[in-house]
């Protein structure tokens, strides 16, 4: 009997260590350090990463202010009332929210800040990155580093070609909208919204080489401009170095001068370099 109870209570360790021994050989140990640690994301997380220090402009774009809360604050009355709360400050609070700032045209229609969060804080941005790619493929194409959306990915990325020809298949825009066809694993515990260590959320976020996972790893799952898919790896391949010139000229270098110097951000920003050759 003692010894039924004692694999029993050792068959979850074992489990446990063999699949973190597993991780680590597919990904590796880094990947399983930092999913241990951090496990879900959150705003401090640029706390834990590699970071480069990008100082900010001198000469900054002033919005016009024009404060409208009230009406900002009712387009939300449906989700704070079908969440339970009471009130949208307490929506904000409870919702973990950091800032809520709307923009209309150069006019700012609210600026509001929670949980102890101010103008001058420092947070990680998560997806909002995503509108700022946007926005720098257009700034890329008024360069001429990147001569339309409806390029292949292959002309600057020529790596993915030599491994899969398909992805020769896969525009810019393609990437832009979700659409590419990428492979995206997103698996759950069964019966619970907690991801399975190998979803590529997770992956993506926590991997220590993310060039090597872009260039050798990802795959390609169905025909691109087809069917949306949310995947992070979409926009992490702006990331690599792309062929659009010289290295002073290149995509990221140049990007850097077009958000910071060119569109007047005025704080020190910091970029999260996750090893894809920015």
């Amino acid at each position: 009997m003692k010894k039924a109870i004692k694999i029993l209570l050792l068959t979850p360790v074992v489990v446990l260590v063999l699949l973190l021994v597993f991780l680590s050989v597919k990904y590796s140990p880094v990947f399983v350090y930092r999913l241990v640690k951090l496990n879900l994301a959150d705003v401090y997380d640029y706390q834990y990463f590699e970071n480069r220090r990008i100082k900010g402009s001198a000469d900054t774009f002033k919005f016009v202010q024009k404060p409208e809360e009230a009406w900002v604050e009712s387009l939300f009355f449906d989700r704070v009332t079908q969440s339970g709360f009471g009130s949208f400050k307490e929506w904000a609070e409870k919702s973990q929210t950091t800032a809520l700032l709307f923009i209309r045209k150069d006019t700012i229609l609210y600026e509001k800040y929670f949980n102890g969060f101010s103008r001058e804080s420092y947070f990680h941005s998560q997806s909002m990155a995503k509108s700022f790619i946007s926005f720098l493929i257009g700034a890329a194409i008024d360069e001429g580093l990147i001569e339309s959306v409806h390029d292949p990915l292959t002309k600057y990325v020529p790596e993915l070609i030599k491994r899969d020809t398909r992805f020769g298949n896969i525009t810019i825009q393609n990437l832009l909208e979700m659409r590419s066809g990428l492979k995206y694993f997103e698996g759950f515990f069964p019966g619970t919204n907690i991801e399975l260590p190998w979803h590529d959320e997770a992956v993506g976020y926590y991997h220590n080489n993310m060039r090597k996972r872009l260039l050798e790893e990802v795959e390609i799952e169905s025909e691109p401009g087809q069917s949306f898919q949310y995947c992070n790896y979409n926009t992490s391949l702006f990331g690599i170095n792309h062929r659009t010139g010289h290295r002073e000229n290149s995509f990221g270098v140049s990007g850097r001068k077009t958000m910071v110097k060119d569109n007047g951000i005025r704080r020190i920003v910091f970029h999260r370099q996750q090893s894809i050759g920015l």
